[in-house]
């Protein structure tokens, strides 16, 4: 079976953020409640200039909070995140 972007995001996310999101989500027949994301999403009209989602990332650091991170590839996918880059 061919895996696409939609099913790779679904089943083996890489971004701290989509790991997130992807908890949140409540799941048919479950009593667990999903899990929440802390704070509140940026102003779209007014993003971070560097990582767009370090205000609500659990891992985001003061490099995340102050530098754009660039691309990494991971698993043959392409991920924008600190914690994918060599220090």
């Amino acid at each position: 079976m061919e895996l696409t972007e939609k099913s790779v995001l679904m089943e083996s996310p890489a971004h701290p953020y989509a790991v997130s999101l992807l908890s949140s989500v409540p799941r048919i027949g479950s009593e667990k409640l999903p899990d929440s994301i802390p704070g509140y999403p940026p102003d779209l009209r007014s993003p971070p200039r560097d990582c767009v989602f370090h205000p609500r990332c659990p891992y985001a650091s003061e490099l995340c909070k102050s530098i754009e991170p660039p691309v990494a590839i991971v698993e043959s996918r392409k991920v924008k995140c600190w914690l994918y880059i060599e220090k």
